[in-house]
């Protein structure tokens, strides 16, 4: 039957494996609803009370929002909702749906675009960026193409979440002259009227005959720029040449680059993002598979260029996590072999790691888990510690036979013997991720997946040592009378080592109180290290890619922007380190995209961003941030940079600004801090208007007819469209440049009396030029701003942070308070979260080691390791230089659920000794000895697992690093305290709660040691 239930393993195991979709990360699914509205020429105050405020007194009717942000810019509102992570998402957004519509009648009737929503990822960066470059074409010719030919077969590709696009639509721009239109007495609604009447397609029904049914057609007449040209405005004899001219270019177009060694090219650049639970790899094989068919179609002037793609990092990292399992397999069943002696034994034990990974693989397949880093961190982790029952099973077999008993009386009697110490190893190790599967957020979500991957590899190695291994050496163990050369020199080492175990663990037992004192001071040490290691949630990768994100001054011209990225890229361009770069331009923030040379070709990556760094400061008025780009991704804001987020929340807008602006300051004066950044910007030039109201009312004017006149005139909206099949083309208006390009420019506008008369707009309006900022945000329903951080080279975060928020508290006054968010306070946490988790982590093993053996005692001699663990775990961190991050968070976890096992080896043997009437002194002396053999083994099997992630192996390693350090360093520094420590502490308890049971009992372990090592020699 074994055979039979091991050949389903092994099959279904093999078939869930091929099944298994393949991903970077873990699906989190942390989603937003963004809501957006347009109000073409409104200021941003106009914006948040006419737009944003009404929108976010329907929307805090949502239920489950964890925070509302919102962000009111001159013609546009955006609010974003993030969701928690167990909202039902259909739920929320017809919850959306219902506010949008509630809030119609409060909201100003010309909005365009009227409010909508979007649901997004959080943080849901491209997996893939590429694209178009044309010597004959310009982007706006390039954009049309992509909208008709590109964008709708790449949105249908399955996991697809949506294309982002960097490039301008092709547009027809109507650029007026506004001393012509007063002359001829022409208004600007006169225009957008005429546009809109001649441009706008509606459906004209149909006609039922007898025998058919006829759709009412009526083709329409504008089909390009130049048919506008010759309508006549409004019924009047004016036509729309006369006062103006059309052009299909913007003078607002933003210019993204493709930028190489020796060449600069305008690019249509193209960002693919997926679905939160999509298949990475999958998606992009999808994707390029759409790519190559439509590089075949293109035209001969049309390149496509694949830039980036993040699968190929995936396939890489899986491919190095894959040697080194394979790696860490081959040095565990090297550690069993030349601990036993004979290759039969450790074939046996090893048959245990297929299995249990092939049954795991089951467990994944079902529970619809991915193979992506984590589970394969996983998998790669239990290799060391999956093998420990087999082990304890095999060489309590082989002991048993040494004794003179059959094969098959050793597999029964030793595994019987062994199966509750096994059982209780089992199941304390998986209680100690029962904690992280209640863990709340992002890093909850990460992880759960993580942790039940390898429960359930322990879980199955457990059931997989209980059966087949009993099985398989009943039938294979050796029965050669005769040890081989190799056994005879293994049994002498054995011999050897226990005897100097034997006498070291007398002398130490002499001294219960000096060994007990230097436990305890391990503890005080070890909670006092632990609150000293730096922190960083995800250690930096070198990929070769890096974001550089450049802030310029506020107000600048677009043509003076251009410049200004135009020498930027210039400078990337001159490191010779550089391969190539995107240089995308969102109006005063810029970022580029950049690739380096392969790493075998350049220094660290850190140092090029250092050069970098340096060669973008050099240019006054540029605040630079550069980032480097990885597999895990915290916060990356596209066009703000920064690497942490601190929040400046109050009552009112004036108070946060300058209480704001003084913090801002405060910050700059530390050299802690290498970027700091406002999202309040009071650097933006305006025109502030101050009217005439006496005049207006004898003119007959009113506001809202000035508010539309300046709106019409500067607001640079769309007017109509021209649909042509599947490209839309809109039409914006403005001024002709020589009538907008001064501060002056409103000295040129008119409005007309119902009598006919052109009043000029200076007849009744003054304005002057004052700083101000373009957007104001608001963060649940609070006037909020924004601060981001970045730390200088070599500033622990945790340091930084804690100094960021010191300072926020020492200069914020009043109403206004400062706090750190997302990853920020994620770091500022991560020391009392992790020590809460280790202390969860122990009750629950407390509590199942305690239903085990029905004591309150014992399970405390078992977890009494956990201190020199957790230890030897920080020193190597020190020693390496390592910090503290999400990855070595959990691998204390996995050590203080490793280094139990050896407890649970030697009191369980002490218990059963004490049942048969061994004395306390003496059953644990025994217990000692003759599990020294395979609590070595396990805990050299378990570092030999890890070795490989600790080494690290390929790129990326760096991430999970620090997890195979703590692991090494903990076993070996545990080991050696654990085995002196646990028999002190164990006689110690003996005394304390069960004396009266030894009171006539006087034993001197001088006498009886010899003794009992000869006993425990015999039996080892």
């Amino acid at each position: 039957m074994t055979t039979f239930v091991m050949l389903t393993i092994v099959l279904v195991g093999w078939f869930a494996f091929i099944k298994l979709p393949v991903t970077d990360l873990p699906a989190i699914e942390h989603p937003n609803i963004q809501v957006k509205a347009g109000y073409s020429g409104a200021s941003s105050d106009a914006v948040l009370n006419q737009v944003t405020i009404p929108l976010e007194k329907e929307l805090t009717h949502v239920k489950g929002v964890q925070e509302m942000k919102s962000t009111s810019s001159p013609g546009f509102s955006s609010i974003s909702l993030k969701f928690d992570l167990s909202k039902d998402m259909d739920e929320a957004i017809r919850d959306v749906q219902s506010a949008l519509n509630r809030a119609q009648t409060h909201l100003p009737q010309d909005l365009d675009p009227r409010p909508s929503y979007e649901l997004q990822e959080d943080s849901q960066e491209p997996i893939m960026w590429f694209l178009l470059t044309s010597e004959e074409s310009n982007v706006s010719e390039l954009r049309s193409y992509a909208d008709a030919y590109i964008l709708p077969r790449l949105n249908r590709v399955e996991g697809v979440a949506q294309v982002q696009v960097f490039g301008e639509s092709k547009s027809i721009w109507l650029r007026v002259n506004p001393e012509l239109m007063a002359a001829r007495h022409i208004g600007f609604n006169q225009i957008i009227d005429t546009i809109r009447k001649q441009t706008t397609q509606q459906p004209l029904g149909t006609i039922q005959t007898t025998s058919k049914k006829l759709s009412v057609e009526l083709p329409p007449t504008i089909f390009q720029a130049s048919d506008l040209e010759n309508l006549k405005i409004d019924n009047t004899p004016t036509r729309i040449k006369d006062i103006g001219e059309l052009s299909t270019n913007s003078s607002h177009e933003m210019e993204f680059h493709f930028v190489s060694k020796n060449k600069t090219s305008i690019a249509l650049i193209f960002g693919v993002q997926k679905v939160s639970d999509g298949n990475t790899v999958a998606i992009a094989d999808a994707v390029k598979t759409v790519l190559n068919e439509i590089e075949r179609e293109l035209p001969s002037s049309i390149k496509l260029t694949l830039w980036f793609d993040k699968s190929v990092w995936i396939k890489e990292s899986l491919v190095d996590m894959q040697w080194t399992l394979l790696f860490a397999f081959i040095l565990v069943v090297l550690v069993i072999y030349f601990s036993l002696g004979r290759l039969s034994e450790s074939l046996i034990t090893s048959g245990a790691l297929p299995l249990s990974l092939l049954g795991t693989f089951i467990l994944m397949y079902f529970a619809d888990f991915s193979l992506d880093l984590l589970s394969l961190l996983a998998l790669t982790l239990s290799v060391g510690f999956v093998v420990d029952d087999a082990i304890v099973v095999l060489e309590n077999i082989v002991r048993h036979q040494e004794k003179g008993e059959t094969p098959l009386e050793a597999s029964l009697k030793g595994s019987k013997q062994i199966c509750f110490t096994v059982l209780s190893m089992t199941l304390s190790l998986v209680a100690v991720f029962i904690p992280l599967l209640f863990m709340s957020g992002t890093n909850g979500r990460l992880f759960r997946e993580f942790s039940i991957t390898l429960s359930a590899a322990i879980l199955v190695s457990g059931f997989v040592s209980l059966t087949l291994t009993p099985m398989l050496c009943s039938r294979f163990l050796s029965t050669h009378k005769g040890q081989t050369s190799l056994q005879k020199r293994i049994a002498k080492t054995n011999d050897s080592m226990v005897n100097f175990y034997g006498k070291t663990l007398t002398n130490c037992l002499r001294y219960p109180k000096l060994i007990l004192t230097f436990a305890l001071g391990c503890v005080g040490v070890t909670i006092l290290l632990f609150s000293k290691l730096p922190v960083n949630l995800v250690p930096a990768e070198d990929r070769g890619f890096f974001f550089a994100f450049v802030n310029l001054p506020s107000g600048l011209a677009t043509r003076e922007i251009g410049k200004e990225q135009k020498k930027i890229e210039s400078l990337i361009q001159e490191n010779r380190y550089i391969e190539n770069f995107l240089g995308l331009n969102f109006g005063g923030k810029l970022m580029f995209l950049t690739r380096l040379l392969p790493a075998n070709e350049r220094p660290p990556q850190q140092q090029i961003i250092a050069e970098i760094q340096t060669a973008i400061d050099s240019i006054p008025g540029t605040q630079t941030f550069i980032q480097p780009y990885q597999l895990i991704n915290l916060d990356i804001d596209f066009g703000n940079g920064g690497q942490y987020k601190l929040i400046v929340k109050g009552l009112e807008f004036a108070e946060v600004e300058i209480e704001s602006e003084k913090l801002v300051k405060e910050l700059q004066k530390h050299p802690e801090f290498l970027f700091v950044q406002s999202s309040l910007k009071n650097d933006s030039p305006m025109l502030a208007m101050e009217l005439d109201e006496e005049l207006i009312n004898r003119f007959g004017f009113n506001k809202l007819e000035i508010q539309s006149l300046l709106q019409n005139a500067y607001g640079q909206g769309s007017v109509g469209k021209i649909q042509k099949g599947a490209i839309e083309e809109r039409i914006y208006m403005e001024l002709l440049p020589q009538f907008q390009n001064r501060s002056d420019a409103p000295e040129n506008l008119y409005l007309t009396t119902t009598s006919g008369e052109s009043i000029p707009f200076k007849s009744f309006a003054k304005w002057k030029e004052i700083l101000g900022s373009p957007s104001l945000h608001r963060r649940d329903q609070l006037p909020s701003i924004t601060i981001r951080i970045a730390l200088a080279e070599g500033i622990p975060p945790n340091e930084g942070l804690t100094l960021a928020q010191e300072i926020a508290n020492d200069t914020l006054s009043g109403n206004v308070k400062g706090e750190l968010t997302g990853s920020a306070k994620a770091v500022s946490s991560t020391i009392s979260d992790t020590l809460l988790l280790l202390l969860a982590a122990a009750l629950v093993m407390y509590i199942v080691l305690g239903i085990l053996y029905e004591s309150f005692v014992h399970p405390l001699t078992i977890l009494s390791s956990i201190p020199f663990a957790g230890l030897g775990g920080i020193l190597t961190l020190f020693l390496f230089n390592e910090p503290i991050s999400i990855f070595s968070a959990v691998g204390f976890l996995l050590l203080i659920g490793i280094v139990k096992k050896n407890g649970i080896m030697v009191v369980d043997y002490a218990v059963e000794a004490q049942k048969l009437g061994a004395t306390p002194e003496m059953a644990i002396f025994e217990a000692c000895l003759v599990r020294f053999r395979p609590i070595i083994m396990t805990t050299v099997a378990a570092v030999m697992g890890a070795i490989p992630i600790a080494i690290g192996f390929g790129d990326g390693s760096e991430i999970r690093r620090g997890l195979g350090l703590v692991i090494v360093g903990g076993l070996i520094f545990s080991q050696v305290l654990t085995l002196y420590v646990t028999p002190i502490i164990y006689l110690t308890f003996e005394k304390i709660f069960f004396g009266n049971r030894h009171k006539d009992v006087n034993v001197n372990i001088s006498v009886i040691a010899p003794e009992v090592l000869k006993t425990a020699q015999a039996k080892t």
